[in-house]
């Protein structure tokens, strides 16, 4: 009886919308690597890497979930009720050496290692998740200059990337053909994909 209502307060507490997880201070994580606003972003661990995603919704999150599921099924992640238990998470899968994947509300983490020590990782990425962080980055916006465009970044922006265009060569983000798309990463792993409105100044 207790144990069941312990484990029922843990997945309470677990899920819900989360502000997201730190992309650079915590221990141990190298330096992050931003992909899509599809994919997350990742960061190496020793022996291992990280991989975090952080969904407007807790269903973003979950379908994020499943997709890396299918993307690992070599590795065969099964979903993994003990660990389910032990942690008090959604969505979990893998063997909990190797590799494990789970949901905390609207951020799912997947961490993969070449040994057997994945659950530690998991365990520190989960405990470094963030609530009551500043509310979800604005869009970025492309700006013509002349001949050239360039990127005006919102206040909070720790990456940028782009889909399409042509870079300006030595001169960051300025390009001689727009972009068809940005996407804005915070500080928290949030991102913001936007198909570019050129303005001008």
């Amino acid at each position: 009886m207790i144990t069941t209502l312990l484990l029922t307060l843990g997945l309470s507490w677990a899920d819900g919308l989360h502000t997201g997880v730190p992309v650079t201070g915590i221990e141990g994580l190298g330096k992050p690597t931003f992909q899509t606003s599809q994919t997350g972003w990742s960061a190496v661990v020793e022996d291992g890497f990280v991989r975090v995603y952080v969904g407007r919704t807790e269903g973003a999150a979950h379908a994020w979930v499943l997709d890396r599921k299918k993307a690992l099924r070599k590795q065969d992640p099964t979903a993994n009720p003990g660990l389910l238990a032990l942690s008090g998470v959604s969505d979990v899968h893998g063997d909990g050496k190797k590799l494990i994947l789970f949901r905390d509300g609207n951020v799912a983490i997947c961490v993969r290692h070449k040994h057997e020590g994945a659950l530690p990782w998991a365990q520190l990425v989960h405990e470094s998740i963030v609530d009551d962080g500043p509310p979800w980055p604005k869009s970025g916006k492309l700006v013509q200059m002349g001949s050239t465009w360039q990127v005006d970044p919102p206040s909070g922006t720790v990456h940028i990337a782009f889909e399409g265009g042509e870079l300006a060569s030595n001169q960051g983000l300025v390009f001689l053909v727009p972009p068809t798309a940005l996407i804005v990463y915070d500080s928290w792993g949030r991102s913001v994909r936007t198909e570019t409105q050129v303005t001008t100044p």
